[in-house]
């Protein structure tokens, strides 16, 4: 599934529940996420889950969003 390749995404709280739902969702559908929220255990947990297309981050900053993302 393509339905959001080349899209870049922020995902806050994306480390449990429904934040990780949609990261996976977002992955599977060709975009690139960036996980914030959680412990850093917990964000290495779902990224590792998720997949590549995943970054993980401690914060929202958007200098944290451009280093990881180039935008979003």
């Amino acid at each position: 599934m393509t339905k959001y390749a080349g899209l870049r995404a922020l995902v806050i709280g994306g480390a449990t529940g429904a934040g990780l739902a949609v990261a996976k969702l977002l992955v599977e559908g060709g975009a690139r996420v960036l996980l914030t929220g959680g412990t850093p255990g917990e964000l290495a947990d779902a990224a590792a889950e998720v997949g590549s297309a995943v970054c993980r981050a401690p914060d929202a900053a958007p200098a944290t969003v451009a280093a990881a993302l180039g935008g979003v």
